[in-house]
């Protein structure tokens, strides 16, 4: 048995997925279905959405800190 978290999307928008306490059979499927294009799906695993989760947080950080020592 497995789990599976999916998010929908119809439109082109940032992903909103959060984190979820580590367990090693979660998996994730982002679904892109827009009303003028081919659907897409994305699948994957919990460790790889984590990894995806911190990248986004480490550069939404570097930005910021680059905007205040613009200030």
């Amino acid at each position: 048995m497995f789990l599976v978290d999916v998010k929908g999307l119809y439109r082109r928008n940032p992903w909103l997925v959060k984190r979820k306490d580590s367990r090693a059979n979660l998996f994730f499927v982002l679904a892109y279905v827009p009303t003028s294009e081919p659907n897409q799906f994305f699948v994957m695993a919990q460790a790889q959405a984590d990894k995806f989760i911190d990248d986004e947080l480490r550069r939404f950080e570097a930005t910021r800190q680059l905007s205040s020592n613009r200030d």
